[in-house]
């Protein structure tokens, strides 16, 4: 609801019947938002819509945002204080120090706008893809992997196989030869442990883009069983990524070799 004091008119002084200018008695910002502590303000409890309030208190709006632990709240209350657009570390990074929020923008949560995760690697990058959004949409996308790869897509589930199967994930791009010899050593150790490899190197064409190749990987990481992670995968937005999608769906996480030994031992 919009409360009656939203736009009201400039609390001015008043002239006392023996001649003294008299103060106004209320103060003239808004201290609806001034709780003084981590009590939620009652704009926030009763649902007051404040925006284009020219008495809106920013500094405390921001202040309570700073402290919420909802993320949908968090986001409403600074678009409110018209402080930013964008939540990710990236930008957040760039414009710390400007309008005066920079310490906010430093040690706020940075979220993903569309599934509000802080462990989206949009939360990161707004330019990165929602990991929600695609493991949302992996039957679409493995759908579109048949379309687009045919018998690829054959191989990638390889049904009837009972091994379990092991997704490999790492840096690409920036290294040499699109660093397939570690993919290539990753995937002998995986088969040598009696498990089938996934390497995503086996599921692109040479002339996809980043897109399409992440969208025919993750459709291939969706039918695996774990993911194993080799050596610079944190420097790599796709294997972040990728990461993101295993934990999401709830995949075994293979950090070394000794995880890959016990992890075929279970079966």
């Amino acid at each position: 609801m919009t409360p009656a004091c939203h736009n009201r008119p400039e609390l001015t002084a008043y002239l006392h019947p023996s001649g003294e200018l008299i103060p106004h008695r209320m103060s003239q910002p808004c201290k609806s938002w001034s709780t003084g502590d981590r009590a939620t303000p009652v704009p926030v409890l009763e649902g007051w819509q404040c925006a284009g309030c020219r008495w809106l208190p920013r500094a405390d709006v921001l202040r309570f945002a700073q402290i919420t632990t909802d993320p949908q709240l968090m986001r409403e209350l600074t678009e409110l204080a018209g402080v930013v657009e964008c939540w990710c570390e990236r930008c957040d990074k760039e414009k710390a120090g400007t309008s005066g929020v920079g310490l906010f923008l430093r040690f706020r949560m940075n979220l993903c706008p569309i599934c509000g995760d802080k462990r989206c690697p949009r939360a990161a990058d707004h330019r990165n893809e929602c990991a929600t959004e695609l493991a949302k949409s992996s039957e679409t996308v493995a759908g579109e992997v048949d379309r687009m790869t045919g018998v690829k897509a054959d191989v990638i589930r390889t049904f009837g196989d009972s091994r379990l199967r092991v997704y490999i994930s790492g840096p690409m791009t920036g290294y040499p030869n699109l660093n397939r010899p570690a993919f290539a050593m990753a995937a002998e150790k995986v088969e040598a442990a009696g498990m089938i490899p996934v390497n995503p190197h086996d599921l692109c064409e040479p002339n996809w883009d980043w897109h399409q190749c992440m969208r025919a990987d993750v459709s291939a990481l969706c039918g695996c069983d774990a993911i194993l992670m080799i050596d610079g995968w944190h420097c790599s937005n796709g294997a972040q990524l990728e990461l993101h999608i295993a934990h999401r769906i709830g995949l075994r996480v293979l950090l070394n070799w000794h995880d890959v030994i016990d992890f075929a031992g279970r079966k």
